[in-house]
């Protein structure tokens, strides 16, 4: 992985970084990161935020989807008794994806 901050660098850039620097697995990023299969390969096929300035800007963007919430508040506030803050915004992300509440 190339030295500099991981926050300057897209997911897919971290994730190859990973696979390569340190030999993992998708079944080691599944565990790690807790999630789908499909994450992973959404996230390293560069179909995210291909900057880091564009997540940062996201993660505070008020939300329909999080009722007027940014993804970032709902992070901080962590989990209800419905789902956690992960799964919250990870579900914002799938709806962004899927076209419903640009």
């Amino acid at each position: 992985m190339a030295h500099g901050s991981a926050l300057q660098l897209a997911p897919w850039q971290v994730l190859r970084g990973l696979i390569d620097d340190l030999g993992m697995e998708d079944r080691d990023l599944r565990i790690i990161f807790d999630v789908e299969q499909r994450s992973i390969e959404k996230w390293l096929s560069g179909e995210t935020f291909t900057s880091y300035d564009g997540a940062r800007l996201w993660l505070r963007a008020p939300s329909r989807y999080l009722a007027g919430l940014t993804p970032l508040q709902v992070l901080r506030a962590g989990d209800t008794e419905h789902a956690t803050g992960v799964e919250r915004v990870e579900e914002t992300l799938e709806a962004l994806d899927s076209g419903a509440f640009l």
